[in-house]
C-alpha cells in the first residue's frame, strides 16, 4: 500500500487532493470518495483506494492509502475480451497501427493485423525494399497476440527493388514494462492498449 502524505479538500470544486509518499497526486471528487473504483493520478498512474476497516461501524469509509494498478499481462488476461490494441512496436518493423476485428464466437474484438507505419526501408547497403502483408502487396501484416504466453507472432513480406519477394515469420516477446492502457470516453467499456516487443531467445 502507498501511504498518504497529506490530503485537503477544495470546497470550490468539491475535490479532495491526496499527495502520496511516492510523489504522485490524486484528485477525487467528494461524491466518489467512498466508492471502490480506480482513479487516475497526475502522473497518469491508476490507483485503487484502500479503506480503513469499518465493516461493523456506521462511520463513513476512510481512505488510508492507495494501491497502484499494475499494467501486467496477468491483469489484462482477466479483461482481454474488453481490450482494443491501438499500437505496437515490433523489432525490424517499428511502430504499427493495429487493426481489431470482431470475433463472432466470443463477441469481442481481436487484433488480427497491423499496418507498418514506415513500410519503405533500406538495408545496411542502402538497397531499398518495401514491407507488405502478403505477396499481393496487402499493406497490413498478419499478427496474432498470445497474452497467456506473452507473444506476438505473424509474418510479413519484403519486396526488393529488383522484384524479389521474401517472406519472414516472426515471434516476438511482449515487454511488460512498456504496456500502457487508456480509456476512451466514447467507449468506456474498452481498454485501449499499446506496447512494445523485443526479440525472443
Amino acid at each position: 500500500m502507498i501511504k498518504i502524505q497529506s490530503s485537503k479538500f477544495n470546497h470550490v470544486v468539491e475535490h479532495y487532493e491526496f499527495k502520496l509518499e511516492n510523489g504522485d497526486t490524486l484528485f477525487i471528487h467528494e461524491r466518489d470518495l467512498e466508492d471502490d473504483m480506480s482513479h487516475e493520478s497526475v502522473q497518469e498512474n491508476k490507483y485503487y483506494p484502500v479503506f480503513a476497516d469499518t465493516e461493523y461501524s456506521d462511520e463513513p469509509k476512510e481512505i488510508i492509502g492507495f494501491e497502484m494498478i499494475k499494467n501486467s499481462l496477468n491483469d489484462l488476461l482477466k479483461i482481454k475480451e474488453n481490450i482494443l490494441v491501438d499500437e505496437i512496436y515490433l523489432p525490424y518493423l517499428g511502430k504499427c497501427k493495429v487493426i481489431n476485428n470482431l470475433d463472432e464466437k466470443s463477441n469481442s474484438f481481436v487484433a488480427t493485423s497491423a499496418k507498418v507505419l514506415n513500410k519503405h526501408r533500406k538495408d545496411e547497403n542502402g538497397v531499398k525494399y518495401e514491407i507488405f502483408g502478403d505477396a499481393d502487396y496487402t499493406e497490413s501484416i498478419k499478427i496474432e497476440i498470445d497474452y497467456e504466453n506473452k507473444i506476438v507472432s505473424g509474418y510479413y513480406f519484403k519486396k526488393w527493388i529488383g522484384g524479389l519477394i521474401e517472406k519472414f515469420n516472426f515471434k516476438f516477446i511482449i515487454q511488460e514494462d512498456s504496456i500502457k492502457t487508456t480509456n476512451d470516453i466514447a467507449e468506456p467499456e474498452y481498454i485501449h492498449l499499446t506496447f512494445s516487443c523485443e526479440l525472443g531467445e
